[in-house]
């Protein structure tokens, strides 16, 4: 027996010791980094080459290429900043290769530097560099710059190229409508239509034209197509992040189609169904704030309108408004001074946004001398000041308390 009890406590350490180890080695593992997989040794390697090439050779046609080959290799691995610094040394060395403008446009794009990005790709087209994907970046780039000619023309050579493709039409078609030619921008985009009659954001950019062409008809009759082809009311569909940004627009767009029509209720469910769907779009916060304003439900009007902050800082009819909530109508916070401090910061904003607006300038000088006024209550002036009006004011009761007793008729 004894023997038994002496094996099994025997068996119990070294079981312990083992899972010990075991664990031991499992935390081990875990804390290890990760290890690189075949394209980042491959990537490696390769800028392992290239340095010692570049340490090898003298300042010459070579070196540009070295420093341009690993540049690429650096944007292919997300390292802008070192490829940008390669890219310059390689174009200081030779200014005449197109594929280095390319690469530098790359990089600036990935750095978000979206003018610079223009400015290179338009040098790289001037030196002759064809490919299609330089194309691409030309057009995006000069499209959020506000070059719509630059723009439009990038995506034309395009479309020579790859054929009319739906997202080449349907930037076509915002381009013109930039332009101020409607006619045309609905020409694209019913093409984009065409060859997809779920492309919803077609369908939103010919809706938003109508609302701006004031004919809200078109536009309603255009939103029951969309809601049709694109099975918006669908409860089954699984949606995504992206996408309900774009059914956003979509909600936006007929708010704003049954504000023309001049039914602000329905506007109202509408542009709160767009912020459902995407919480940061401040133009339907901005009117569904301006409604609570009108129907005197001044917190939830400051709500919408601090939502709208939030998203732009600086957006003029949001600061005024909360400005004149802050001054009128809102008692949180309840030192009186706060609040109008508080409205005088939006009242700035406005102004700064635009400094010709004599609402937004009379507004600004009004709460400087209200907080002028609330400031001097502070200062022991005004304490001395109200001392002595509470003094002339209990010496006046007490003179006419006097007079009261000493006639007759009393």
């Amino acid at each position: 027996m004894y023997n038994y009890l002496k094996n099994s406590f025997t068996f119990l350490v070294i079981f312990y010791f083992l899972s010990a180890c075991q664990s031991d080695t499992k935390q081990f593992v875990e804390t290890l980094p990760p290890l690189p997989d075949s394209v980042t040794i491959a990537i490696s390697n390769q800028v392992q080459f290239l340095n010692k090439q570049i340490e090898q050779s003298e300042k010459t046609e070579n070196t540009a290429h070295y420093y341009y080959k690993r540049a690429s290799l650096y944007l292919s691995s997300g390292k802008e900043n070192i490829a940008l610094d390669d890219i310059e040394k390689a174009i200081s060395l030779d200014s005449t290769k197109s594929n280095y403008y390319f690469a530098l446009a790359q990089a600036y794009q990935q750095r978000n530097e979206l003018q610079k990005v223009l400015k290179a790709a338009k040098k790289a087209i001037n030196l002759g560099f064809t490919d299609l994907e330089l194309y691409r970046l030309y057009a995006y780039s000069a499209f959020n710059q506000k070059k719509w000619s630059e723009s439009l023309s990038a995506f034309e050579e395009i479309a020579n190229r790859t054929g009319e493709r739906k997202e080449t039409l349907y930037y076509q078609g915002m381009i013109w409508n930039h332009k101020n030619d409607t006619t045309k921008a609905i020409s694209f985009l019913r093409k984009a239509i065409k060859k997809d009659s779920t492309y919803l954001p077609a369908y939103i950019e010919v809706i938003k034209t109508y609302n701006q062409s004031e004919l809200p008809r078109n536009a309603w009759k255009e939103t029951q197509i969309a809601f049709e082809k694109t099975n918006f009311y669908s409860s089954r569909k699984i949606v995504s992040t992206s996408d309900s940004k774009i059914y956003a627009q979509l909600s936006l767009q007929y708010g704003n189609t049954w504000k023309n029509l001049r039914k602000r209720d329905s506007s109202i469910v509408w542009y709160r169904k767009a912020i459902k769907q995407d919480s940061t779009l401040d133009e339907a916060a901005l009117q569904v704030g301006l409604y609570m304003f009108e129907k005197k439900y001044y917190p939830q009007a400051e709500y919408y309108f601090n939502k709208v902050i939030q998203q732009k800082p600086s957006q003029k009819t949001a600061n005024y408004f909360l400005g004149f909530l802050y001054e009128y109508k809102l008692f949180e916070p309840k030192d009186k001074l706060k609040r109008f401090q508080l409205a005088q910061t939006y009242f700035k904003n406005a102004y700064k946004t635009d400094t010709l607006n004599l609402d937004y300038r009379e507004s600004l000088a009004r709460i400087d001398k209200k907080i002028e006024r609330e400031e001097y209550k502070l200062t022991p002036e005004y304490a001395e000041q109200m001392r002595r009006f509470r003094i002339k004011e209990q010496q006046r009761q007490d003179s006419i308390g006097r007079l009261i007793l000493s006639n007759p008729i009393f």
